[in-house]
C-alpha cells in the first residue's frame, strides 16, 4: 500500500493496481479484482520493453477490458468500450510496426492513420471515459489507475 498526499494535505492510504485489491471496495468484488490485475507499471515503461512484452501488455489489457465489461456499472459500459477500442486501435497500429516504438516514431509523419491513432489517445471522449473509470475504481476499490502518478510517486 502507498500513501498519497491529497490536495488538502491529508494523507490517505491507496493501493496501486499492481497490488492485489483486497482492501477498499468489497472483498472479492469483481470490479476491484479486475482493476487489481492491471499492469500499470508496464504501461509506464512500455518504451523500455521489448516488442514481445509490448504485444503481451496490449493482449493482457484487452483481456482485462473484456472482463471489466461484466463488472462495471451499466452506465459505464460505454466508457469501458471507448477505452478498449482506443487501446485496440493503437495496438493494431503498433502491430503493423512489429510493436517497435522506434519504428512507430519514425513513421508518424509518413503514416496519417498511425498519427490519427496516436492522437486518438489524447481524444477528449477517451480522456473523459478513462477519467470516469479511474474515478470509479479509486472510489470503490482505493486503487490508483494513473500510470503517470505511479511513475512520479
Amino acid at each position: 500500500m502507498e500513501w498519497e498526499r491529497c490536495a488538502d494535505n491529508d494523507t490517505t492510504p491507496t493501493t496501486t493496481a499492481t497490488e492485489t485489491a483486497t482492501t477498499g471496495g468489497q472483498a472479492g468484488d469483481g470490479l476491484c479484482e479486475v482493476a487489481g490485475r492491471l499492469d500499470l507499471e508496464s504501461a509506464v515503461s512500455l518504451f523500455e520493453r521489448s516488442p514481445a512484452e509490448i504485444e503481451a501488455f496490449f493482449d493482457a489489457s484487452d483481456d482485462l477490458f473484456a472482463a471489466g465489461l461484466d463488472v462495471v456499472p451499466a452506465e459505464l459500459v460505454a466508457d469501458l468500450q471507448t477505452v478498449r477500442e482506443k487501446y485496440a486501435d493503437f495496438a493494431a497500429h503498433l502491430a503493423r510496426y512489429d510493436y517497435d516504438f522506434q519504428a512507430v516514431i519514425a513513421a508518424l509523419e509518413s503514416d496519417p492513420e498511425l498519427a490519427a491513432a496516436v492522437a486518438g489517445v489524447d481524444d477528449l471522449a477517451f480522456a473523459a471515459a478513462a477519467g470516469r473509470l479511474r474515478d470509479l475504481v479509486a472510489t470503490e476499490c482505493g486503487i490508483v489507475l494513473d500510470p503517470f502518478q505511479l511513475a512520479s510517486g
